[in-house]
């Protein structure tokens, strides 16, 4: 990935053929998206066929494998703006009740929605997989440690 760029090493990944994909779908329908768990019916029509990638023929999957592509293509840039906003919120409240109370259990559940929602990683699919649970019981307890009435 080093000597060759990110792009040249997603051309041979199977994760690239999705994030495509995911991106096509994005820019085709850039305000609304395709809907939500609409990306497996989406993505196996022929005008999102990109030769470039090595695993195009495995492009389809449930979702893009990327959470920010994956909101794009499924809720568009208007539902993106709302949710990422939703999340940077948080975050800074969370670490501004952090620092007044020095809760540890605030603190980690920050860091772990901070790493999962900025790390362009490959990842399931945020909605609807074990690692999303896991992301929304943080997510909860950053609303619980956060509250106004929390001491």
């Amino acid at each position: 990935m080093k000597s060759e760029g990110v792009y040249n090493y997603l051309k041979g990944n199977p994760y690239g053929a999705h994030f495509s994909t995911a991106f096509d779908i994005f820019k085709e329908n850039p305000i609304s998206g395709i809907g939500l768990k609409n990306f497996y019916f989406e993505c196996g029509k022929n005008k999102y066929v990109d030769k470039e990638f090595a695993f195009n023929h495995s492009r389809c999957s449930t979702h893009p494998h990327q959470l920010h592509l994956e909101i794009l293509s499924h809720i568009g840039i208007f539902g993106y703006l709302i949710f990422i906003s939703l999340f940077i919120y948080s975050i800074y409240f969370g670490f501004k009740n952090y620092i007044k109370n020095k809760n540890q259990y605030l603190l980690a559940s920050l860091v772990f929605i901070f790493v999962s929602i900025f790390t362009p990683v490959p990842s399931g699919s945020f909605f609807t997989t074990y690692g999303a649970t896991i992301f929304w019981l943080n997510f909860g307890l950053v609303l619980a440690f956060s509250s106004k009435d929390n001491k």
